[in-house]
């Protein structure tokens, strides 16, 4: 389910929840990343991907904000 729990990130510095961004079914999880964590930071539009999901309901990506979005908003001012 969108905005259910499904798992956490940690670093050095915090532990962070991973909020699931849509509903459907984890189909694939990315195994590499249990030898290389890094990746999530390092390559997270190619290798660094965590999950891959099945759908339940296509109309939840409106509600998601794009790569350049995320940028501005994480961007320091």
């Amino acid at each position: 389910r969108a905005r259910r729990r499904m798992g956490h990130v940690e670093s050095e510095e915090a532990s962070s929840p991973i909020e699931a961004p849509v509903s459907g079914e984890v189909i694939e999880v990315n195994g590499d990343l249990l030898g290389n964590p890094d990746l999530v930071n390092s390559d997270p539009y190619g290798s660094g991907w965590l999950v891959k999901v099945r759908l339940e309901d296509r109309s939840e990506l409106d509600d998601l904000i794009s790569e350049e979005e995320y940028a501005e908003l994480t961007t320091e001012v």
